[in-house]
């Protein structure tokens, strides 16, 4: 089976944006999804962002499907398809809310040690984009690339809160953080051709 994942371009395209912290951000991202997917498939889990969705399901026990929507940046309807994938797989599985209309997510034993498998999986995928730097170095990108992200999600908030609750079921299927589907020229991107369903 081809894979529908957007590789990163070639190195040389540096030369036509050198300065474009932008682009060098976006090709580092590609190479992590391109590497981190496959892996994660292995384990059952179609993409890092059911990952995320993993984790954030085993943190918070009883989440809704609209917590989660809001927690990964998806549209309910996009958040519900990841929850169907996920409980069909065996790793989360629907109780009834408090509130008697709502689902509560909890994880599964099998969801548990699939997160194990994903830990270990995501480890030996960060070694293999960036062995290429020391700790002191690694530490040092982590640090500002969560300045920026501070710094972006501080200027987003003001707007965000003035976002009616119709403007927010409308969103694109889509992350805004982590999701790279669809260049420009309508090419599959690191979701891994998941449409709809995929966040950080």
């Amino acid at each position: 089976m081809v894979s529908n994942i957007r590789q990163m371009p070639p190195v040389r395209i540096l030369a036509e944006a050198p300065t474009r912290l932008g682009l060098h951000v976006t090709m580092v991202q590609l190479a992590v999804y391109a590497d981190l997917t496959p892996r994660l498939r292995q384990i059952g889990v179609t993409s890092p962002s059911r990952r995320t969705a993993l984790a954030h399901i085993a943190g918070t026990p009883g989440c809704t499907q609209s917590e989660l929507a809001h927690y990964t940046g998806l549209s309910r309807a996009a958040a519900m398809t990841m929850v169907d994938q996920l409980e069909a797989a065996g790793f989360v599985k629907r109780r009834a809310g408090q509130d008697g209309r709502s689902n509560a997510l909890h994880v599964t034993d099998a969801g548990r040690r699939a997160m194990e498998a994903i830990e270990a999986e995501t480890t030996v995928s960060e070694e293999a984009v960036f062995g290429c730097l020391a700790p002191e170095e690694r530490d040092t990108l982590r640090a500002l690339l969560e300045r920026v992200i501070r710094h972006v999600a501080a200027n987003r908030e003001p707007h965000e809160k003035n976002r009616s609750r119709e403007s927010k079921d409308a969103r694109p299927d889509t992350n805004p953080i982590a999701d790279f589907r669809r260049g420009t020229d309508g090419s599959v991107g690191p979701g891994g051709g998941d449409t709809g369903s995929d966040p950080i």
